[in-house]
């Protein structure tokens, strides 16, 4: 897409930090670091969100997140790490051009994630919600 910035940096149009590239994804460092060595990676394959990508790409997407986390950890003698996919706005997306953040984490880091509240549902609203969700994945089939 034109105007999207990651297509524009696997363009070449603007620089970033690239740890990795190849013919389906680029990794690079996202320039708004939640944390030093926050990775963003990228399919090539223009799509707005994670359910539009076919599942060769989503799989190869995978692959590469499994692949780098170890190397972020070990590279910043990190504790952990968190994995991030945000789809939609509502959700928090701000490129509209599918992406998962490898953010590594240390203990008492001072981090915080997106804040969400959960709250203890009961069996019957569970039930209720499993059913809803099914009868709408059996309407996409």
């Amino acid at each position: 897409m034109e105007a999207c910035i990651f297509c524009k940096i696997m363009r070449g149009e603007i620089p970033a930090a690239t740890v990795h590239e190849d013919d389906e994804a680029i990794v690079f460092l996202d320039i708004n670091q939640a944390i030093k060595a926050h990775l963003l990676i990228v399919p090539r394959v223009h799509a707005a969100q994670w359910h539009e990508l076919d599942d060769g790409t989503m799989a190869h997407v995978a692959r590469l997140t499994a692949q780098w986390a170890p190397a972020v950890v070990a590279a910043v003698d990190a504790d952990g790490y968190n994995l991030l996919l945000n789809n939609g706005e509502a959700a928090g997306q701000e490129v509209m051009h599918v992406h998962f953040h490898l953010i590594p984490r240390k203990r008492g880091d001072g981090v915080r994630m997106a804040g969400v509240k959960p709250r203890l549902a009961d069996a019957e609203e569970l039930r209720g919600t499993a059913s809803v969700i099914k009868a709408a994945q059996r309407a996409r089939e």
